[in-house]
């Protein structure tokens, strides 16, 4: 009931603003910013939103959220945020020039219809190793109810895809993906704002971590979703193996496991032991997590895309037939030459053995970061920065 009255306001507030909407301009150098549904503060719209008020850099910012804990945490940073429904957010909202988001375009931040002289910025939540959007497989795009899925995307998610300015890209190799997921010609290979905090600590320095792991080699796993939250959430790694605990013991090393966040609710806790840390739900920023991270596992997320900045090595483990049950994908990581692949728990822990003892030679060459990564630099913030404001 809650659920329903929550949608039926939205429903109504989205209305209301489509009505006003053409009797208000944009101003200039007015942004909105959001991201993951107006939930979190987190990714690229996190982390453009730092840099431009680090400097008087002229932009009159708002972060927008539907979420009153996340509001109190970024005014405590010393940023301007109010809630999606607030009468200041619908002003700001009606009148930006800018409207930045990095999750789920329209769902970010509610209500941004377009209008003359607004530029919509999507920094893309991750490079597409998986097919997305236009791409991806038909069942994924059937909503559950077309009326309520009509209404909802003309009030209140307000854009459309069609109506992005520009779409960020880590490098020319994966914008061809990206164009054709988009249907667009708007993307640019100018960096992922988020990966500035990989070469500039300095923007990590007020996010929370990890006590009591200092000096441990720390590996990471940060598999993808599966079924978009509706799949089995990824194995809990060398559950129950002593011999694996034993080597992490010996070795003062301990294993994160970090899920998608789709994947959270489905997380069975309690299996924790001294060396392997569940740590989905702690609330740690992705960035921070990588930054800290000596040696990583996925599979088919796009996390070692940026991990790859850090110049530290890869694995890969791959449990299950994901390209033919979930989500096909535009590349074969099998053939790209990015880590070590591994089909079992005991290849995986063989291979970690083999890069805890041998690291260096486990490193990904500059040749590969080159092909993923146009620029390696910290300056993905000033760049995006520069285009928006010219």
């Amino acid at each position: 009931m809650i659920e329903i009255i929550k949608k039926t306001v939205q429903l109504i507030v989205g209305f209301l603003v489509y009505i006003l909407n053409p009797f208000f301009s944009v101003r200039k150098n007015r942004w909105v910013l959001g991201a993951s549904k107006g939930e979190n503060f987190n990714e690229g719209s996190k982390y453009i939103l730092e840099y431009i008020n680090s400097f008087d850099s002229g932009i009159d910012a708002v972060w927008i959220t539907q979420n009153k804990a996340i509001k109190r945490q970024i005014r405590d940073r010393g940023h301007k945020c109010y809630l999606n429904t607030d009468l200041k957010a619908l002003s700001y909202i009606l009148t930006s020039e800018v409207v930045i988001t990095c999750t789920s375009f329209g769902t970010d931040i509610n209500y941004c219809f377009p209008k003359k002289n607004r530029k919509y910025v999507y920094l893309a939540h991750g490079m597409p190793i998986k097919k997305i959007i236009y791409d991806q497989p038909a069942r994924l795009n059937i909503p559950k109810s077309k009326l309520r899925h009509f209404f909802y995307h003309k009030f209140v998610a307000a854009f459309k895809i069609s109506d992005l300015n520009l779409i960020t890209s880590t490098s020319d190799y994966y914008t061809p993906f990206l164009q054709s997921a988009f249907k667009s010609n708007a993307v640019e290979a100018i960096g992922l704002p988020r990966n500035d905090a990989l070469l500039n600590p300095k923007y990590l320095e007020k996010e929370k971590w990890l006590t009591g792991i200092e000096g441990k080699f720390v590996i990471t796993y940060m598999p993808t979703h599966r079924d978009y939250g509706n799949g089995k959430v990824s194995p809990f790694l060398f559950e129950g193996n002593e011999n694996v605990n034993k080597f992490f013991e010996e070795n003062n090393i301990v294993l994160l496991i970090k899920n998608h966040p789709n994947m959270v609710s489905k997380i069975i806790d309690g299996k924790n032991t001294n060396n392997i840390l569940e740590i989905s739900k702690m609330g740690f920023d992705a960035q921070k997590v990588i930054f800290h991270t000596d040696l990583l596992i996925t599979d088919f997320s796009s996390v070692w895309i940026d991990y790859l900045l850090l110049k530290r090595p890869v694995l890969f483990y791959l449990y299950d037939n994901y390209e033919q049950e979930d989500n096909d994908t535009y590349f074969d990581i099998r053939k790209a030459n990015i880590g070590e692949i591994c089909l079992t728990e005991e290849g995986l822990y063989e291979m970690i053995f083999k890069i805890f003892k041998n690291y260096d030679s486990y490193r990904p060459t500059q040749e590969l970061i080159n092909i993923h990564h146009k620029f390696i630099d910290d300056k993905s913030c000033e760049r995006l920065y520069k285009i928006l404001i010219e």
